[in-house]
């Protein structure tokens, strides 16, 4: 447990504060820096959940996965910039098409997923409300037209506690 702490710690927080300050500065080298860092960190993260079988049974894999992490966000090793350019650029830019379709794709299908579900949705809670609110008509008929409600309003009407003052 103590070095999954260690590893979301150097592998997450440390470069997502980083990121925050850049964020808040106006130094064009350190944006560039980290986005290349996180881009280089998703590819990495991806390519490590397809081989986890694998990875696993690697003796040392975590503690080198700790280091790599480390090498790539540090500035001065430039370890981020290093697998951006010799791998993660080349890849994206040769196959850049083919993923650029794939992802219109994507974003048509689950546009029309949503706008299904958003319709259906929308029917079903049309339906339910308009169930409570038939229920709840039907309820106030019920209570109105009992025989009980009507014979309690009229044993304490006005008239009826007169009557009976009369009798004394």
């Amino acid at each position: 447990m103590p070095c999954v702490l260690c590893r979301n710690a150097v592998g997450f927080m440390y470069p997502a504060y980083m990121s925050f300050k850049t964020i808040e500065s106006d130094d064009h080298d350190t944006h560039i820096h980290w986005l290349m860092y996180w881009v280089v960190f998703g590819v990495f993260h991806i390519l490590e959940k397809a081989t986890d079988v694998l990875l696993f049974w690697v003796k040392w894999y975590y503690p080198l996965k700790l280091l790599f992490l480390i090498w790539c966000f540090l500035p001065f090793t430039n370890g981020s910039t290093t697998v951006y350019n010799i791998i993660v650029r080349p890849f994206f830019r040769r196959h850049q098409e083919r993923i650029d379709t794939s992802l219109a794709k994507a974003h048509e299908s689950a546009l029309q997923a949503t706008g299904e579900i958003g319709r259906v949705s929308t029917d079903l809670f049309g339906q339910a409300a308009r169930n409570v609110a038939r229920n709840m008509f039907v309820q106030q008929l019920d209570a109105s037209a009992s025989p009980s409600a009507s014979s309690a309003a009229g044993s304490a009407s006005p008239a009826a506690s007169s009557d009976n003052k009369k009798d004394k």
